[in-house]
């Protein structure tokens, strides 16, 4: 049975993922943090190189929640979407497994 978790804080993590989980979690949590780091760094590098000022910060934003499932796949996936006015367009998607072209 796969299990799935909306995690919204630190202390969610600790509340609701069982505890001989929390490793697995975080280290997913970690890959996720570090791959939309990487995208950021990326994207940043490209508008100085294109000689744009872009605030990265505001353009790459991470969810203020994210499920988590728990399913020993270490499967990420980060969606790449933006603001057209009040609607949210999803763009793409960058699928991913932990270790993976590491």
């Amino acid at each position: 049975m796969t299990n799935k978790y909306e995690l919204t804080t630190i202390k969610d993590i600790f509340d609701k993922v069982p505890a001989d989980r929390i490793e697995t979690c975080m280290a997913e949590l970690a890959e996720l943090l570090r791959q939309s780091a990487v995208l950021r760094d990326g994207l940043q590098e490209l508008a100085v190189t294109a000689g744009i000022e872009v605030d990265v910060a505001a353009l790459v934003k991470l969810p203020d929640a994210f499920e988590w499932i728990d399913d020993d796949l270490g499967s990420l996936q980060l969606n790449i979407c933006t603001s057209l006015g009040d609607d949210r367009v999803e763009l793409g998607q960058i699928k991913s497994t932990m270790g993976a072209g590491r």
